[in-house]
């Protein structure tokens, strides 16, 4: 799968508590991929570690400004995620951009029973993945 780095909403991230993506997409900015029927994809590239039995949810938020504070509205929600289910490589999610965007598009950490002393994740945008 190709990807765009005008459609990443983490690269390797590293995630200790719950924070957003550091990247948000400025879905009325237009692009190549306006159009397209496009997939998001939330995977772990760093193993989740964890003194306790921590989770991670991964959450896609919209909004109408882009510091979030105004309209904010979840498209998705993976639930939360064990920190075994948390191995490198593994996707949190990967499902195709729902209806409802606003202007504003980000990715969403909910960190459980934290903090998390390991991890990394990269979120992403792309219109076509590999579906195993």
């Amino acid at each position: 799968m190709l990807k765009d780095k005008n459609l990443e909403l983490a690269k390797e991230q590293v995630v200790t508590a719950s924070a957003a993506t550091t990247n948000h997409i400025n879905a009325k900015k237009g692009g190549d991929a306006v159009g397209e029927e496009l997939y998001v994809v939330a995977q772990v590239k760093t193993a989740v570690q964890a003194a306790g039995a921590a989770t991670v949810e991964f959450k896609l938020e919209t909004a109408d400004t882009s510091d979030f504070a105004t309209g904010l509205k979840t498209l998705f929600s993976s639930g939360p995620i064990a920190k075994a289910d948390l191995a490198a490589g593994k996707e949190m999610a990967k499902f195709r951009m729902p209806l409802g965007l606003k202007q504003y598009i980000r990715g969403y950490f909910v960190v459980s029973t934290g903090p998390l002393t390991a991890g990394t994740f990269d979120v992403f945008m792309a219109p076509a993945v590999d579906h195993k």
